[in-house]
């Protein structure tokens, strides 16, 4: 019912597992000059589309990131998986600066 009310809005279904063969179908389907990608255990920053939306306006560029701040379950005793996510992990500069 929620689709309904916007006629912009297309309801997918992909049937390969995990996040990113998600994006990829609906980016594929995607119409807009601009893509924004999040996911559902990211928190943004109030004003995340109106900052990229200048940077894309005020840069010749195809693609931007942003700083990503992470946060732990118990910041005194990180997992290995946490470790290793802090220093390896997010690394949006390089990503961008490669197209990735």
């Amino acid at each position: 019912s929620l689709i309904k009310k916007y006629s912009f809005a297309k309801l997918l279904f992909e049937i390969k597992e995990g996040s990113y063969c998600a994006r990829n179908s609906g980016l594929k389907h995607a119409k807009g000059d601009i893509i924004a990608f999040t996911d559902s255990d990211c928190i943004v920053h109030c004003d995340w589309i109106e900052n990229a939306m200048m940077a894309f306006a005020n840069k010749k560029c195809d693609m931007i990131g942003g700083k990503i701040i992470l946060s732990y379950k118990n910041p005194s005793k990180l997992t290995s998986t946490e470790l290793y996510d802090t220093f390896f992990a997010f690394q949006q500069k390089q990503s961008v600066q490669k197209g990735l």
